[in-house]
């Protein structure tokens, strides 16, 4: 595949980086010292980064901070995950790092204040300091976390992006949080369509298409997700020419093969990310596994961004099994959750915020291999009623969603067949598979707070 001059400029970038990252993790991080095994100096361009071993959460967790980190001096920022899918693990940021990235972004900053844009943000406190960007126009955080205030926070949001301001705005938030906006705003009679509103950004769950598309009509305005995390810095941004996410120049994304651990060009893989120095520099983090899946393909994009990637869920919310035509099959969250979520039966639930449920959580269901047998995957899908209620509409209800698994996912079912695995329904009354939603896909650890 031939490369444009853009992804040439890409790569010339990243590789103009690496050595640097990981000579620098290495000299100054007892940690990154030990662990790469004196591979460092092997690394000149962004293929040398397979020389590598991963990094892992628990490889770090396992570490004192001080080994963790290249300097001794006090960390400027302090960040951490927001504990959804583990502990909450914390993330140190020097104040040159800091002063760098906001150095780095003012040129974009400045193409916001020539617009004179708004910002109407939901900043969610658990996850620590934010890095703050200069700009001229108003920058409005609101705090959907506390339910006692939230619709106190709500109705201070409709007169803000209603007031006499003529500037466009632009939202963004943790998707729970845009949904329940959006849905509190309707009630409260907003015409959505009518407000100034330049685009959305969504952070913080997978959102699929459906909801992508319903968002966009209901507010007339572009949406757009974006998948970023604590860990590090950098992220992706959702492309609607291919349908899949393009990567931060500062950040190297690797796909790696379940089965064997190497990189993959094409198909499903874990995601492993890179943070460039001088964008991370107190806390390094090299080929770390984010605990994603994702699917990586070639798109119209490829020839100016490279490869497209798809996000399926997370690692332990799916079921990745051992078949001998097709090595680890992987069946993820994000394959049932397009499926699920489109009908009433299926109840919802939320992870750690209490939005209200029935406009922003998520649908509450498990993966889960049938025990002693391997060739079967049951997933457990809560209803909003009792079962015995609607026990002669279930067969019915089975029979649509086996259906519209095929459609929307033929490979998967296929693969499942010529291996002999059954995938079926199993369905469950409210609360059954307890307070959270073990199987939906969660909430991610993922903000940056820069992700305009």
């Amino acid at each position: 595949m031939r490369e444009s001059d853009l992804a040439q400029s890409i790569r010339s970038f990243q590789n103009l980086l690496i050595r640097k990252t990981v000579l620098h993790a290495a000299e100054n991080s007892s940690f990154y010292g030990s662990h790469l095994k004196g591979k460092a100096q092997e690394v000149f361009h962004i293929q040398d980064l397979t020389l590598l071993p991963v990094v892992t959460k628990s490889h770090m967790r396992s570490q004192i901070y001080s080994d963790l980190l290249t300097s001794e001096k006090k960390a400027f920022v302090t960040q951490h995950t927001s504990g959804t899918t583990d502990k909450p693990f914390y993330v140190y940021r020097s104040e040159c790092e800091v002063r760098f990235i906001q150095e780095y972004f003012k040129g974009h900053m400045e193409d916001l204040n020539r617009g004179n844009f708004s910002i109407s943000a939901f900043q969610p406190s658990y996850h620590g300091a934010g890095i703050s960007m200069p700009m001229t126009g108003q920058y409005r955080n609101f705090n959907l976390v506390d339910g006692d205030n939230r619709q106190n926070e709500v109705t201070k949001m409709a007169k803000f992006l209603t007031g006499d301001q003529e500037n466009p705005i632009i939202i963004t938030g943790i998707f729970q949080h845009i949904r329940y906006l959006t849905h509190s705003l309707i009630e409260l009679g907003t015409p959505l369509e009518r407000l100034p509103i330049a685009g959305i950004y969504v952070t913080g769950q997978y959102v699929s298409e459906r909801w992508r598309t319903l968002l966009e009509t209901t507010w007339d305005s572009k949406v757009v997700p974006r998948f970023s995390l604590t860990e590090g810095f950098g992220g992706a941004l959702y492309c609607d020419q291919c349908g899949g996410y393009h990567f931060d120049q500062f950040c190297i994304a690797e796909a790696l093969d379940p089965s064997c651990g190497e990189p993959i060009d094409v198909g499903i893989g874990i995601l492993h990310l890179t943070s460039l120095f001088p964008f991370v520099q107190l806390m390094p983090f090299i080929r770390y596994q984010t605990g994603d899946i994702v699917e990586i393909f070639e798109s119209e994009c490829s020839e100016h961004v490279g490869r497209s990637f798809r996000f399926l869920g997370r690692m332990d919310h799916a079921q990745i099994l051992e078949t001998n035509e097709f090595g680890k099959l992987v069946v993820a969250s994000a394959h049932l959750n397009d499926v699920l979520e489109k009908h009433s039966f299926v109840n919802v639930g939320n992870s750690t915020d209490k939005v209200l449920q029935t406009v922003s959580g998520s649908p509450c269901f498990r993966i889960r291999v049938e025990k002693n047998v391997q060739s079967q995957i049951i997933v457990d899908v809560e209803l909003r009623a009792p079962t015995w209620i609607w026990n002669s509409e279930l067969e019915n209800f089975r029979a649509i969603l086996h259906s519209e698994l095929r459609a929307s996912n033929p490979l998967l079912v296929s693969r499942l067949s010529k291996c002999d695995i059954k995938l079926d329904f199993n369905f469950l009354s409210p609360g059954s598979l307890g307070p959270l939603e073990p199987g939906s896909i969660p909430e991610s650890s993922a903000h940056e707070y820069i992700s305009i």
